[in-house]
């Protein structure tokens, strides 16, 4: 896709745009001095944003909504499930005065794995830690969550989550082969989160002092998945993967 540039002194015009989302037919997007105008001539329509709002739409077009929240919470150190939510809300504003649109079917509606390809994802967790060590298996995991990844509606995150935190839960208990602890519920519940359902997924790992041990999780925004909260609170988290 031709790269979106942002014209300081000479208007840019774009009618067409190849990614996740897209202008709807007969709709431009006029930007200047860092802010964008978006005209549909059909109905006459207009919406006008602000830099921070151009910012977040041009992103979205280029990269998809959860690689533009991740780029935009480290550029304004913000939390990445709160970026996420303020660009689905530009999101839906766009679309509900039709002009713009979403590629992915209407219908589209993801579901987590079957507790058999669940345990398959512990069971090449359990594996991949222990050969590779944890830094190496966080990178290579990394490379499989695609740059444009389903996204899940905000009515829908806590079903979705929901969902994960069973099927994992329950995929690990049952596990014959292997013993399964938090680091690959935690590693196997943020891969699907991310990757199936598109959401601001994060890997946090924990300390506690007294007794010393560590522990994992994944955190969706204020929801705790893979775990109890109860009993994550009894940790610090020491660090994070997004």
């Amino acid at each position: 896709m031709t790269k979106l540039a942002l014209q300081e002194l000479v208007p840019t015009v774009i009618t067409e745009t190849n990614g996740l989302y897209r202008l709807q037919k007969d709709v431009i997007l006029v930007l200047q001095d860092g802010v964008a105008r978006v005209l549909g001539l059909n109905r006459g329509r207009f919406y006008g944003l602000d830099a921070i709002g151009t910012k977040m739409l041009m992103l979205v077009l280029e990269q998809g909504p959860e690689m533009a929240a991740r780029c935009l919470a480290s550029d304004y150190g913000v939390p990445e499930g709160q970026v996420l939510a303020d660009v689905n809300k530009l999101l839906q504003d766009l679309e509900r005065q039709q002009l713009l649109v979403c590629q992915l079917p209407q219908s589209y509606h993801p579901v987590p794995p079957s507790g058999f390809t669940t345990s398959l994802l512990l069971t090449l967790a359990w594996i991949s830690i222990r050969t590779l060590g944890w830094t190496r298996t966080i990178k290579l995991w990394r490379r499989w969550q695609p740059s444009i990844a389903p996204n899940t509606p905000p009515e829908n995150w806590e079903k979705a989550l929901a969902a994960v935190d069973a099927v994992v839960r329950s995929a690990a208990a049952k596990h014959m082969l292997l013993p399964m602890a938090c680091k690959e519920r935690a590693l196997v519940g943020w891969q699907i989160l991310r990757t199936t359902f598109g959401l601001p997924a994060e890997l946090v790992i924990g300390i506690s002092l007294y007794p010393f041990e560590g522990h994992a999780w994944v955190e969706c925004g204020s929801e705790i998945v893979t775990d109890d909260q109860l009993h994550c609170q009894m940790f610090t988290p020491v660090a994070r993967y997004s």
